[in-house]
Formats: C-alpha cells, structure tokens, sequence
C-alpha cells in the first residue's frame, strides 16, 4: 500500500486526482463494507446492511435458509456463509456471527 502511495504521490494535475480517486476507492469501499455489514431481524423483515447497499427482505418470502461455501459476491464477510432463498427464486448469501441464532429466529417469524 505503502507504494500506491509514493506512485500517487510522484504524480502531478490531473494524474494525481485519477490515482488519489482510485486509491481512495480502491481503500476505502473494501473498509467501508465491512464497518458497515449487518443484519438485522424484526418482526416482519430482515435488514441486510452492507456498505452502500440495502436489502429489504420480507420474513415470509424467505423460503429456504442453507449452508454454503459459495465465494459469488454477496453482503458475507465469512465464506461460512447462508444462502437464503425468498421470493421468486432470488438469493442472498449472508454470514451472520451466529448461524444457529439466525436461523432460529428467522424460523420463529416465518411461523
């Protein structure tokens, strides 16, 4: 990292801001999703929070929670992870601290 910094550092005008932007961005989202990852579960929704992005999901469209290993991109900062199927056929790949508590609380609200 110590090197991209030198690299923007040597740069001059306009060079400078496209490097400056991209080493911020580069940095900065990777540290951003993983400050920012949760999920929460209320009473008819769990919240999927995850950087910029935001997943709304109601409890009683989830119509199957299962183990995987699956490295596809995804709001999961573990590869021990959650494949939640809801709706019409759409996924979630999730990895919540405690998959044992999740998926109970999640079964406790789908009735």
């Amino acid at each position: 990292m110590s090197a991209a910094f030198f690299v923007v550092a040597s740069l001059s005008g306009f060079g400078f801001l496209v490097a400056t932007l991209i080493l911020l961005v580069g940095s900065g989202l990777p540290l951003w999703l993983l400050l920012t990852t949760r999920y929460i579960v209320s009473n008819e929704t769990l919240l999927v929070r995850s950087g910029p992005f935001a997943w709304a999901i109601p409890v009683s469209s989830i119509k199957t929670v299962r183990d995987s290993s699956s490295p596809i991109t995804s709001p999961a900062l573990s590869l021990d992870r959650l494949e939640l199927v809801y709706s019409d056929r759409k996924t979630l790949l999730i990895s919540p601290k405690n998959k044992h508590e999740f998926r109970k609380a999640i079964d406790c609200l789908a009735g």
